[in-house]
């Protein structure tokens, strides 16, 4: 049994040895198939030069025309029984020799393997991608695999690169099964191709292929018109003429459609979004919409689901949408609302003292609870939140308890609502069997896509909002967060509190980071030149958290470059590779007259000086969280604490934590560790407060606190914790101090040589609840700034 490597290469000098030598040491049976697609530097020589002797090696070199035709090509010169793809930087482990083995491969069509990520930017640091949902001894067909992405997140754990598979050559050839000429994102349509037409589908969790992920920014990888109009192609191509087709098809074609919309948009700028020809994308959007309407013609709540968010995301897709679009979303969306009220109206979750369970301990509760929240206001029930594998109350989610399905009987629970649409069959049944007697309500009985998307991670929502402030003044806060983080969502909540009590004549609009990400170019066409924008605060100027974070700020500063822009307190650092990239783009876009940064900590102010940023932009204030005041009052438990970083930015080793923490131990109170990351994925806005406030609660209620984690600092400032605080990469907890020098409960060390007479001083302290923490005349500063813009 024959193998051969396809390998398109354009301008790949730096990586194609690595990548033919990975094939060498794979297989004798190998051919080894490189397509030179018009290499303008020395990546023919170099393969020349270092593979003309060896047979299995052959070089095909063709006019630049792009990854599909280069793939094509590869196909038609191959001669093994089966085909690889392997892009030009990614190698392979020698491993995968164990998968080329014909009874492993006998009859079947496609056997995908798993990948790991390798990161230039990060010395080569390497993460495995997620698993694959499956059984690895198990042969699917294709109703099997669209089931299996409907219950799970397509793009992660069902992913449709071409190179995870080993395919069948004459499977491909007998189906036409091809890469489409002039695509971008060619490898979506090849997945489902090869997804419908095998008979036979495996699958293994194995790593053998290391994809490379180079420096890519906003900065130097925006998309073009020809990304855009490939989304619309590729969309067609993938909707289905067949009258037979099946939902599990379309839930998964329309994951992947969101997906692609998303990840375009993502990265296209004001520039090119401003040369698109709107009547072509508006017309192109019209056949779509009537494709679709002939294939969705069921009334059932499965098909309008998946049909309103189908074609929401087409309409909205970069704000280029007419009247009668807009409208037809909007009636679609009333429509789905609709049916999830008349669902939801007979919970009566408004009645206080009645105990009822949520089925299900993750997104899709959370999705649920906050539907009901906004159709019908603050939930006042008990409500628990039901897991079928978790112990009962060893963890709480935005202050309910987690209960074992096992114990409802205990909380005498009155009914349960089940909140998942991938379980609900299973949850069901489990409640069928151990609480037959109670009442149970199925959201997801007849509809099997989930509400999210509908409330959260819906750009009507936004569009809906911004409509109806748009003769108003306008502050738009951009970037907050959604991911886990209590550090950044202390700084949204003072920030929200901030304009709410000292420029109540503006109306507040908040965009989270995921948001602005997925939705710039709608929000483009919505936001006015006489909007201020607000950059919302916190530690990711720079180069340390470019992805959803800096990136999207250089975006808003080069999008909305004649708004009047203020940057809220922020720390600035730059590392790695592409730093003179970044640095390049931040001089000239925070040199905007219109742009004001107000930076936490000196380190920040010297760092924009140094790169050439005009200090009469930049303004020295603390740290915004510092305006929440905070005047509950704990009893201390017989507890300290550790909250130490996990992630690059921490400093403290591993022997240094070790020493901390045996000190501690060593006067005889529990030693708690923590953190202030969440436990939930996501934290929506509307739990903010809840979970800021549980995290002061908890730091409230110990004797000493020990961190590296900026706002742990700042939280044990705030409620009256002793605490030490040890720096971090950026030195932005070194320079934070500077402002709570005076409060002798908060102490900055250097090193950790004086860490164990520290901590016994404060250990021995007296409390202190008369604590005051007063900069008025520094949020002065960020207020007199804004009175002069308006």
């Amino acid at each position: 049994m024959k193998y051969s490597v396809i390998i398109p290469v354009y301008n790949g000098e730096n990586y194609i040895e690595r990548c033919v030598d990975s094939c060498l040491k794979i297989h004798k049976d190998i051919e080894i198939i490189i397509i030179n697609d018009g290499s303008t530097d020395n990546t023919a020589q170099i393969i020349e030069h270092n593979y003309d002797k060896i047979d299995n090696v052959k070089l095909y070199s063709i006019d630049h025309s792009g990854l599909s035709i280069a793939r094509n090509a590869g196909i038609e010169k191959s001669s093994g029984d089966y085909l690889l793809f392997l892009d030009a930087d990614d190698w392979y482990k020698s491993s995968i020799c164990e998968l080329m083995d014909e009874d492993i491969l006998r009859d079947i069509d496609v056997y995908f393997f798993a990948a790991q990520n390798v990161y230039e930017d990060e010395s080569n640091l390497v993460i495995p991608q997620k698993p694959y949902p499956i059984n690895e001894e198990k042969v699917y067909q294709s109703e099997d695999i669209w089931k299996l992405c409907n219950d799970n997140v397509i793009e992660d754990l069902m992913p449709h690169h071409a190179w995870r598979g080993i395919y069948r050559r004459e499977f491909l050839i007998q189906n036409n099964i091809w890469f489409i000429n002039g695509l971008i994102y060619e490898d979506n349509p090849f997945w489902f191709e090869v997804i419908k037409k095998a008979k036979k589908i495996k699958y293994t969790n194995s790593i053998y292929y290391n994809y490379y992920i180079r420096h890519d920014s906003i900065v130097n990888n925006n998309t073009n018109e020809k990304n855009i109009y490939s989304i619309f192609k590729i969309i067609e191509r993938l909707l289905p003429n067949e009258e037979n087709i099946t939902d599990t098809y379309i839930f998964t074609l329309t994951k992947k459609v969101i997906i692609l919309i998303n990840n375009c948009e993502r990265k296209t700028n004001h520039l090119v979004l401003a040369a698109l020809d709107d009547n072509k994308i508006i017309d192109t959007k019209k056949k779509l919409i009537n494709k679709i309407d002939k294939l969705c013609k069921a009334d059932k709540i499965n098909f309008l689901l998946v049909k309103y968010k189908l074609i929401s995301n087409i309409v909205l897709f970069l704000g280029l949408y007419n009247k009668e679009m807009l409208a037809y979303c909007i009636e679609l969306r009333n429509t789905i609302i609709t049916y999830f009220k008349k669902q939801m109206e007979c919970w009566d979750l408004d009645v206080r003292g009645k105990k009822i369970g949520l089925y299900g301990n993750g997104i899709q509760s959370d999705v649920t609870v906050n539907a009901y929240n906004r159709l019908f206001g603050e939930i006042k029930s008990n409500c628990y939140y039901i897991d079928t594998y978790l112990p009962s109350y060893k963890m709480e989610a935005f202050g309910r308890d987690v209960i074992n399905v096992k114990d409802i009987g205990k909380e005498n629970i009155e009914q349960v609502i089940i909140c998942s649409s991938n379980w609900h069959e299973q949850m069901k049944k489990s409640m069928t069997e151990l609480w037959p007697q109670i009442k149970l309500f199925d959201i997801y009985e007849e509809c099997k896509d989930s509400l999210y998307g509908v409330f959260n991670n819906n750009y009507l929502e936004i569009f809906l909002r911004l409509d109806a402030t748009k003769n108003k003044k306008r502050v738009i806060l951009l970037d907050t967060p959604e991911y886990s983080n209590i550090g950044d969502h202390i700084i949204a909540l003072a920030e929200l509190n901030f304009f709410a009590n000292q420029f109540p004549e503006y109306e507040l609009i908040e965009i989270t980071n995921v948001e602005y990400a997925f939705y710039k170019c709608r929000l483009e066409k919505q936001i006015k030149e006489d909007d201020i924008i607000v950059i919302t605060g916190g530690g990711f100027f720079g180069t340390l958290w470019k992805e959803y974070h800096y990136d999207e700020a250089l975006d808003a500063l080069e999008r909305y470059s004649e708004n009047k822009i203020i940057i809220m307190p922020q720390s600035v650092f730059f590392i790695g590779n592409g730093t003179e990239t970044y640095i390049k783009k931040s001089v000239e876009l925070l040199n905007n007259k219109n742009v004001t940064i107000f930076c936490r900590e000196h380190f920040s102010v010297e760092t924009l000086i140094k790169i050439g940023i005009k200090d009469t932009n930049i303004k020295l204030v603390p740290d915004i969280a510092l305006y929440l005041n905070y005047n509950n009052v704990y009893t201390k438990e017989e507890k300290t604490a550790i909250y130490i970083r996990g992630d690059k930015e921490g400093l403290l080793g591993i022997k240094e934590i070790q020493r901390i923490y045996s000190y501690m131990n060593s006067f005889g109170y529990d030693v708690v560790g923590s953190s202030t990351l969440y436990h939930r994925q996501i934290i929506p806005k509307e739990e903010r407060a809840l979970v800021v406030n549980e995290k002061m609660e908890e730091l409230s209620r110990y004797k000493v606190v020990v961190t590296d984690q900026l706002h742990c600092m700042i939280m044990c400032a705030l409620t009256g914790t002793k605490c030490i605080g040890f720096n971090n990469i950026s030195r932005k907890v070194e320079g934070v101090y500077d402002w709570l020098k005076g409060l002798k409960y908060v102490v900055f060390l250097e090193d950790i040589n004086d860490f164990e007479e520290t901590f016994n001083k404060l250990i021995n302290m007296e409390e202190n609840n008369n604590f005051n923490i007063n900069f008025e005349q520094e949020w002065g500063i960020i207020m007199n700034t804004i009175a002069n813009i308006s």
